[in-house]
């Protein structure tokens, strides 16, 4: 029982890759991040599309966000 909850716990647990790069480089790291994350079955989020998001939608994070900019 223990080896078949070890197995399944590998693989379904969460992968997770950061990646950091200049901001011009946005537009090709996260088409070649969305293409690994499909390759490899991981979830890929964008910090930049996360921020964005917030700030575009004026949540309190957001704003708070570009008070501190």
């Amino acid at each position: 029982m223990e080896a078949v909850g070890k197995a399944l716990h590998h693989r379904f647990a969460a992968k997770v890759i950061l990646v950091n790069h200049e901001s011009t480089l946005r537009g090709s790291v996260d088409t070649a991040c969305a293409n690994l994350a499909i390759k490899y079955n991981c979830l890929y989020l964008s910090a930049y599309q996360v921020i964005k998001k917030h700030v575009e939608e004026g949540t309190a994070w957001g704003q708070w966000l570009v008070a501190n900019k």
